[in-house]
C-alpha cells in the first residue's frame, strides 16, 4: 500500500501521473484549449469573494421588510479586510466600501454587461437605474480585488 501525499503539490504530481499513465500525453489541440483557457482566466481577473452577510428582505422583521420592499434594499457583504454597503432602489445603486479610500467599482451582469459607479466621494460610489437580474460588484484598489456574491436586483 502506498503513502497518501501529503500536500496539494504532492496530490497534483499524483494525479497527473495517474492521468497520464490512463490518457497518455495531451494532444497539440488540448494544450492550446488549456492555454486559452488559463488566458481567459488571467484576463478576468480573480477576485476574492465578499459574502452577503445581511439583506433587508430577508433579515429585516416582516413590517421593516415590508417597508423595505416599499423604499431602499439594504445589503452588506463581507470579505477578509473590507465591508460593501449596499443600497439599491429601482433608480439608484449606492455603495460605501470600507476602508478603502480609493477604488473602482463596477456592477457585472449575469448577462455579462459591465457598468461602472461613479465615485461621488471618498468611497461612497453611484450607479443610476441599475439592472433588474443577477448582478455581482466588482471592488478593485491597489491593495485587493473583491467580488460580491451573485445577487438578484
Amino acid at each position: 500500500m502506498t503513502t497518501p501525499p501529503h500536500d496539494d503539490d504532492e496530490l497534483f504530481a499524483a494525479l497527473k501521473m495517474a492521468a497520464a499513465s490512463v490518457l497518455g500525453p495531451p494532444s497539440e489541440h488540448e494544450v492550446q484549449l488549456a492555454q486559452r483557457a488559463r488566458d481567459l482566466v488571467a484576463a478576468a481577473g480573480v477576485y476574492d469573494p465578499a459574502e452577503l452577510e445581511y439583506d433587508s428582505l430577508v433579515h429585516a422583521a416582516p413590517a421593516v421588510r415590508a417597508a423595505a420592499v416599499r423604499g431602499a434594499r439594504e445589503l452588506v457583504f463581507h470579505a477578509e479586510d473590507i465591508t460593501v454597503h449596499v443600497e439599491v432602489t429601482p433608480e439608484l445603486l449606492r455603495c460605501r466600501v470600507e476602508p478603502v479610500e480609493r477604488a473602482t467599482v463596477s456592477l457585472s451582469t449575469a448577462g455579462g454587461a459591465h457598468q461602472e459607479l461613479s465615485a461621488v466621494g471618498g468611497s461612497v460610489f453611484e450607479l443610476l437605474d441599475p439592472p433588474a437580474g443577477m448582478v455581482r460588484l466588482e471592488i478593485q484598489s491597489a491593495e485587493m480585488q473583491v467580488a460580491t456574491r451573485w445577487i438578484r436586483l
